[in-house]
């Protein structure tokens, strides 16, 4: 069975990371994501496997992960079956709107448009981070690999990078892929700027405080904090 708190997961060792590459043809919002956090483009440190990178040889991928590098995956493929991570075919897809974190659980995260999503069994002491409320289907969950490590996701992150997954970067983090640049004093003119969340931005301004629907799917995070008045918000 897997675990269903972060807390319960062992950390890797506190190297900070300042890289991160795409691999595949389907970046998605990876590169704004983790650029958003202060990493830069270059060999080493997070890998978002994608797309054709995600059906070729799984098991080189998960070497590199037993040695000490953090992946991403998205949804089904090779590699994540050959992780332990597969889709149970033996039951439906579940529209998914509303979604629990297990970094703010009392933070009402609600998508934008409801998607089918199909149910997947994880790997034993696979630890869930982002679940589906009402029935408790996995979204985002961390698997220990080794010395790495792999932060997997039922579905993209979606357009902008902030939609549906807003702590992916806790996430990494509790993985042991923490950001070597500090983020605070710069976190708000990157969110204006590019329109995602980086990690210290997100702990600092978000807190549990109450916030609309129109205002999580339509204003991203930057507006949680400036929708604790207003509950409506530009940037």
């Amino acid at each position: 069975m897997h675990l269903l708190s972060s807390l319960a997961l062992p950390l890797l060792a506190a190297a900070p990371v300042f890289h991160y590459q795409v691999a595949g043809d389907r970046p998605g919002s990876w590169p704004r994501i983790l650029s958003s956090a202060g990493l830069v483009r270059g060999a080493g440190g997070i890998t978002f496997v994608s797309g054709s990178a995600a059906t070729q040889d799984p098991d080189a991928w998960l070497a590199r992960a037993h040695a000490g590098a953090v992946l991403i995956l998205e949804g089904e493929s090779p590699v994540a079956e050959a992780l332990g991570i597969v889709v149970d075919r033996a039951r439906r897809p579940v529209p998914t709107r509303s979604v629990v974190d297990t970094h703010n659980p009392k933070l009402a995260i609600v998508w934008e448009r409801t998607m089918e999503i199909s149910r997947y069994k994880l790997r034993e002491k696979s630890v869930v981070f982002s679940r589906k409320r009402w029935d408790g289907a996995p979204l985002m969950a961390g698997v220990r690999h080794g010395a790495g490590a792999v932060l997997w996701l039922a579905v993209s992150t979606g357009e902008k990078g902030h939609e549906r997954f807003p702590y992916v970067m806790q996430a990494l983090a509790d993985l042991g892929a923490k950001p070597g640049l500090d983020r605070v004093s710069c976190g708000l003119s990157s969110m204006r700027r590019t329109g995602a969340a980086s990690i210290s931005t997100i702990s600092r301004h978000v807190g549990g405080a109450p916030v609309s629907r129109r205002c999580m799917w339509r204003r991203g995070i930057f507006s949680i904090r400036m929708c604790r008045k207003t509950n409506i918000s530009s940037v």
